[in-house]
């Protein structure tokens, strides 16, 4: 049960006398007083109070790939449920999801590895915005000197601004001629 901390009393433009708690997770939060219901958490309770985590970043994480893999009124739905891309039945349960895939790095996102593949352990990583950009169905992959790579990993590796590079493509130079003439000898 949280504990008061302060009393706010009324708040201007809402109705009823106002409270900040401490929820038994931590969390600072403002709520109604209203002694015909009382405050039970900050929303942490919600979903499974069995693990205390659903105001977490990994759970928001678990709940959105449900949402896109399985919801049809999902606005992403169309590019992981309407595609075939589902998570595994293991995962059907939050606490089995995080178990697997461990916390959630600050500044990491969910990522599968095979963009074709489900959400299953062997097939997601925590990765960065860089990864995950050079990890879409539409990222353009260049062949040079003998290695493929995306174009944003070209793109730092011979230090070229993606503006530079397809203002180059746009005026007729192929990819090669454009990484030939940037590249550092």
């Amino acid at each position: 049960m949280p504990e008061i901390i302060e009393s706010l009393g009324k708040i201007k433009g809402k109705q009823g006398y106002y409270a900040k708690f401490r929820c038994s997770c931590g969390k600072e939060f403002v709520s109604r007083i209203r002694p015909s219901r009382p405050v039970k958490s900050c929303g942490c309770l919600v979903g499974s109070p069995k693990h205390r985590l659903s105001c977490s970043k990994e759970y928001r994480t678990w709940i959105a790939m449900k949402q896109r893999c399985g919801n049809p009124s999902n606005c992403n739905y169309k590019n992981y449920g309407s595609r075939g891309i589902t998570y595994c039945k293991r995962w059907a349960v939050f606490e089995n999801f995080l178990e697997d895939m461990g916390p959630k790095p600050e500044g990491l996102s969910l990522d599968r590895i095979d963009n074709d593949g489900n959400y299953e352990p062997r097939n997601c990583r925590w990765a960065d915005n860089t990864v995950q950009v050079c990890n879409r169905r539409t990222s353009r992959n260049i062949r040079y000197e003998g290695k493929t790579q995306t174009a944003t990993e070209w793109f730092r590796e011979l230090k070229i601004s993606n503006a530079t590079f397809y203002r180059q493509l746009n005026k007729g130079l192929t990819a090669q001629e454009i990484f030939d003439k940037y590249k550092k000898t």
